[in-house]
């Protein structure tokens, strides 16, 4: 996949809000060389990874500009504080320099839950749980677990207060709802 970052102008196939350079700016601001250390093509999944989080995790003020972009961002009918937001706004991009730093470094943007089985009925409580130290194992075992059925595992966006809120003002509903992504 190619690293397509959004201009501000409705791209199709864009996949990224920000550049390495911006990313490299703000880890530079903040003297994170571990993170400036990092290969660029880590760099360019983990921003992909945020901008990828975020689209599926807010809902933004407006609409989309084109029906062919790829992203969120720009939008139409956006405003906040009486002006009206044009291509990609400073704080989303602010949030997703965090959100992919912390990507990049290997931390997980959701929130591992409960198994949910087939029908999304949630299996229930941990049964019994086994982890070995070496050579690394986990089994979890639940109650109500039906061996013949599929089961997924319910993922919850992680908070981030910093990056969180700084896109507060971008979004159409403000409240603290949290969306839920189900992996099958």
């Amino acid at each position: 996949m190619a690293f397509t970052i959004e201009d501000g102008t409705g791209i199709v196939d864009a996949n990224a809000y920000i550049s390495l350079a911006e990313f490299d700016t703000w880890f530079g601001d903040r003297n994170d060389t571990d993170t400036l250390a990092l290969t660029d093509a880590v760099k360019q999944a983990a921003i992909i990874t945020a901008t990828s989080y975020v689209n599926s995790r807010y809902e933004f003020l407006g609409e989309r500009s084109t029906s062919t972009q790829e992203l969120e961002w720009p939008r139409k009918g956006a405003v906040v504080n009486g002006q009206t937001l044009i291509g990609v706004p400073k704080p989303l991009k602010k949030a997703i320099c965090i959100y992919s730093g912390l990507v990049a470094n290997g931390e997980n943007l959701y929130i591992n839950t409960a198994p949910v089985g087939a029908g999304g009925a949630t299996v229930g409580t941990i049964k019994k749980k086994k982890e070995v130290l070496g050579p690394l194992s986990e089994e979890t075992e639940y109650f109500g677990e039906e061996s013949s059925s599929k089961s997924s595992t319910t993922l919850q966006f992680r908070s981030i207060p910093e990056a969180d809120n700084m896109i507060k003002k971008l979004l159409a509903v403000k409240s603290t709802m949290i969306k839920q992504l189900v992996r099958m």
